[in-house]
């Protein structure tokens, strides 16, 4: 096969000379040289265009943008845009702060140096709660992204088979009617420290759309942040997370850094939830998030927040409170404590209008840029989750300390829950409790001093006092 580039919308032959060239989008550059190993190129498809990588043609469409990593090591790799990401993504990338974003078709494919052997089985799987296909081979790794439409899938599974790479089987589709609880860790080795840096946190955090490397957490230790927002799973999470691993989390929880692992799936404002049953993918939501969670070391008792969008109609509100309900029910049942992150005037102002005739979360967190570092007490009534909130006060922000520079927003947290040390319930297979019904108050535990020290408690967990809250029967003993 000949050797293209695409210059200007057309195919052109590129002679032996390593070439530079802009794709017709305009926003990647890529560094094209047959003779290298991690050469690729270009040549016409009926459908769009094959892209050669790693040996293997991938058909992908004319539209989508290309990005060579190896040329681009800081290039954002997301999942909401069409794209196709070749080479390994860079440890400090070079991302917005908005973590959220509705996912589509897009490609990134790596080699594999470790399954290298040319008989190594090709393994492919679907994660339809993720909405993301992962095949791994002989010296190659694909992760490809789709939304909820069969043709979105179609094309990045078209890809894959033109590349000879075996599809997975479609996933079954869940009976959203079915209530029951899906299995999942109850138990967990997780070490205290971990947990406890969600559900004791005081001060200044931010979150970004993908976490920041080792080095960049480090020099940030120079910030007025103890908290850092991470995205942990979710169908609409835009970012991929190359450094976010349990490794990760265990050596930021030793060096004092506090959490807030954010799961975003399923948005009330882009309809998925008044077009399925909301409360079924509450369940299933909740579900993959403690699966999620604990892969990272956040065992039960640890804070889960979902981040619910801003929405506008009447149908939309009704549809994310029987979701949130549902999310907040499922956690509890699983060990953990739930949380909620949404706009003060849709998602929060619903949470409060509906206090006693919903499972309410542990700890709202409130979005309101007003630019003012406090917990926004007027956000929700006086005695409504006092020290169990968080404030999201500046959005799209730019951060710069030790010399490293990101895109944040900004969050104030006033957090102070127990941390449950004891085993849990045994966990079983009957239905939780109806998500329509309370399953208990919120409630004001003592204010907490705590900073950006480490998070190993002072307090032995034996001597946690057992009475601090009342919702700890719920949840283990704490």
């Amino acid at each position: 096969m000949g050797v293209f580039v695409l210059l200007a919308g057309k195919m052109r032959p590129l002679g032996g000379l390593a070439l530079t060239v802009t794709v017709a989008t305009g926003s990647a550059v890529l560094a094209v040289t047959p003779d290298s190993a991690s050469a690729h190129a270009y040549s016409y498809s009926r459908h769009g265009r094959i892209l050669t990588y790693l040996g293997r043609d991938f058909d992908v469409p004319t539209s989508w943008r290309v990005v060579d990593l190896t040329t681009h090591p800081s290039a954002c790799v997301r999942f909401d845009v069409h794209a196709v990401y070749l080479g390994r993504p860079g440890g400090e990338q070079r991302c917005p702060a908005d973590g959220v974003g509705r996912r589509t078709g897009a490609l990134l494919i790596e080699p594999d140096l470790t399954r290298s052997g040319d008989t190594a089985a090709i393994v492919a799987s679907d994660h339809r709660l993720a909405g993301e296909i992962d095949v791994t081979g002989p010296g190659i790794t694909v992760t490809a992204s789709y939304d909820g439409d069969a043709d979105d899938r179609a094309t990045v599974v078209d890809a894959l088979t033109a590349a000879g790479l075996p599809p997975p089987p479609p996933p079954a589709e869940p009976d959203l009617t079915d209530l029951t609880a899906v299995p999942g860790p109850f138990h967990s080795s997780a070490p205290v420290q971990v947990m406890q840096g969600t559900n004791v946190v005081a001060g200044l955090g931010f979150d970004t759309c993908t976490a920041p490397s080792a080095t960049q957490m480090q020099a940030w230790a120079a910030s007025p942040f103890n908290t850092v927002g991470i995205y942990i799973g979710g169908s609409e999470r835009a970012c991929g997370q190359t450094n976010l691993t349990r490794d990760w989390v265990a050596a930021r929880a030793r060096t004092g850094w506090h959490f807030m692992p954010l799961y975003v799936g399923w948005q009330a404002a882009w309809d998925s939830l008044t077009a399925n049953p909301p409360a079924a993918l509450g369940r299933r939501s909740a579900d993959d998030a403690a699966v999620q969670a604990a892969n990272l070391g956040f065992g039960a008792g640890s804070v889960l927040y979902y981040d619910m969008e801003s929405y506008k109609t009447t149908a939309q509100s009704k549809a994310a409170i029987a979701f949130l309900s549902a999310w907040n029910t499922e956690l509890h049942a699983k060990g953990y404590r739930s949380a909620v992150y949404s706009s003060a005037s849709t998602g929060i102002a619903d949470l409060v209008a509906n206090r006693g005739r919903m499972t309410e979360p542990d700890v709202v967190d409130i979005a309101h840029w007003n630019g003012v570092a406090d917990a926004d007490p007027k956000a929700t009534p006086a005695n409504a989750w006092p020290n169990q909130r968080a404030h999201q006060y500046i959005g799209n922000a730019t951060g710069s300390y030790g010399g490293v520079t990101m895109s944040i927003d900004k969050d104030y947290m006033s957090i102070d829950i127990p941390v449950c040390t004891a085993p849990l319930p045994t966990p079983t297979t009957h239905p939780t409790p109806s998500p329509t019904s309370p399953l208990f108050p919120s409630t004001a535990p003592s204010p907490s001093t705590t900073s950006r020290l480490p998070v190993v408690s002072s307090v032995p967990p034996s001597t946690v006092p057992r009475s601090a809250d009342p919702r700890s029967n719920r949840l283990g003993a704490c």
